[in-house]
This record gives C-alpha cells, sequence and structure tokens, in this order.
C-alpha cells in the first residue's frame, strides 16, 4: 500500500494549461475552463489527491506528478480515436515509473551500476524533484490525532519532496553513495566547499525492515543526517529542530553561498 515506509508514493499535480490546451476543446466548456482558471495557471496539488501523514506520522507521498488530463493509448478505438484523455494518481504514478525506468537505465549505462538499491531511487528522484508548487497549504488539514512539531513537516504532508523532475539526475549534477555501511555510535562524515549560490539539497535514504504491526512508530533503524555550515548553523533532517525519529528518509536543503564550508553527517540514534 501507499502507506509502506520503503515504498515511493505518488501524488497528483495539477498541469499547465499549454500542456493539453488542444484536450480542452473535447472535454470542457469555454466557462468550465474560466471557472477553474486558477488551477491550470500554477502547478499545485489536485484536491482528490490523498495526503499525509500516516497513522504515524511520516511524509507521504515522497513525490508527485501531473495527473490531470493526461493523454495516452486507447485500447478501443471503435470511434476511431486512439487516444484517451483521464486525471488522477492512476495517471501521475505511471510517469514517475517510467522516469524511474529512465534512471535505471542512466546509471547502468553511464555509472556502470547494475543494481541500484530501491533507497538510491528514492533519493535520487526526491533530490532531482521541484519544489515550484503553489497553493499546497489551501489543500491540507491536520489530523486532529497527530501533532507536528514544525511547520516545515506540514507543506509536505500533500507534495512530499516535489514535483517530478529528473533534470538534475541526467545533468550529472547529483553526486551519490549507495549501499554504504553505517556502525552505531560511528557516524559517516562528508566534507563540500561551495563553489557558487545554490540551493543544494542532501538526501538521506534507507530499506528500514519490517516492524511489529502493534507499534506506534514503524521505524525499526532510526539513521539521521545533520548539516553543520560554516562550524555554525545546525540543520536536521526534513527542516525539524531536532532529529526525525519517524521517517527513513531525511532531506535537508541548504542555501549556500561561495565559499561555505558544509560537512555532512550521517549517524544513528539506534540500529538493530
Amino acid at each position: 500500500p501507499a502507506t509502506a515506509k520503503n515504498v515511493i508514493s505518488v501524488g497528483a499535480s495539477t498541469n499547465s494549461l499549454e500542456s493539453f490546451a488542444e484536450d480542452f476543446e473535447n472535454h470542457f466548456s469555454e466557462s468550465d475552463i474560466l471557472s477553474n482558471k486558477k488551477y491550470y495557471e500554477n502547478i499545485t496539488l489536485i484536491n482528490f489527491s490523498s495526503r499525509g501523514p500516516t497513522s504515524d506520522g511520516r511524509i507521504k507521498p515522497e513525490i508527485i506528478a501531473p495527473g490531470m488530463m493526461i493523454t495516452s493509448a486507447r485500447s478501443n478505438t471503435i470511434d476511431g480515436k486512439g487516444f484517451i484523455s483521464k486525471m488522477g494518481t492512476s495517471q501521475a504514478t505511471p510517469l514517475v515509473a517510467g522516469a524511474i525506468g529512465n534512471i535505471r537505465q542512466f546509471l547502468k549505462n553511464e555509472k556502470n551500476i547494475h543494481n541500484p538499491s530501491s533507497a538510491l531511487i528514492k533519493t535520487l528522484i526526491t533530490t532531482s524533484a521541484s519544489n515550484h508548487i503553489k497553493n499546497v497549504s489551501n489543500y491540507y488539514k491536520l489530523s486532529n490525532k497527530i501533532v507536528l512539531r514544525h511547520s516545515a513537516l506540514v507543506s509536505r504532508m500533500g507534495i512530499g519532496f516535489g514535483i517530478l523532475n529528473t533534470d538534475d539526475i541526467f545533468e550529472n549534477k547529483i553526486n551519490f553513495k549507495d549501499r554504504e555501511l553505517l556502525n552505531e555510535n560511528q557516524p559517516n562524515i562528508f566534507c563540500m566547499k561551495s563553489t557558487g549560490q545554490t540551493l543544494n539539497r542532501f538526501t538521506l535514504s534507507w530499506v528500514d525492515p519490517p516492524s511489529n504491526p502493534s507499534v506506534k512508530n514503524h521505524l525499526v533503524n532510526d539513521l539521521d543526517i545533520i548539516i553543520i555550515k560554516n562550524n555554525e548553523t545546525v540543520l536536521f533532517g526534513n527542516g525539524g529542530i531536532e532529529r526525525d525519529h519517524i521517517n527513513n528518509i531525511e532531506q535537508v536543503a541548504v542555501p549556500l553561498d561561495t565559499g561555505d564550508i558544509i560537512r555532512v553527517i550521517v549517524t544513528s540514534t539506534y540500529i538493530n
């Protein structure tokens, strides 16, 4: 199911008006277009797309993709039309699946990685995602049974880590490591120096073992990513004010200037 911690869950976004302009005359009247214009001018989360969090507070979905008026091949062509346009998360999910297929082929052909872990795929697709999405907060409602400790998580409960965009992957703009070993109480530390003004995203993802269904928190191995900028600013995963003890994917977005020094610390609270 989409709530499983090791899968990539997909939500649906709107499309820009230009992306399916030819279909409008067949599916919508002019009054329909004008009354719903706000949904076509900006990329935003579709109101029928399910939002997180899960029952134990995890971010879901991880990624969103266009799910409005997606045109694809039609099995029934009695009327002479070989294509059909539909909307839904069932249209968004195949887009992500196809992108992942291309990513796996890219890793094989360009990086000589023939068996990438599912955690690497999730890391790449969430790190390269675009955050240019509007009006998300208008749709989100907090469950009265779950209290989020920091507002940064709230905005992610509908859009995850952003909308599908694989440009940075295929343009070799993402450095990564796969299947790294981590010993408890012995962090892995990586250092870098910024060469320009950028917004860097650092993502940690791992395949977490199954938990006992009766427990409240389903995280078995509690790993964490911590970013230290210029020996002054300490940043925790997923916009938190402390370590994240819920999710098995964590991301930190850091605005950098030329010469900034970054330490990336991958550590653990506990490993079972």
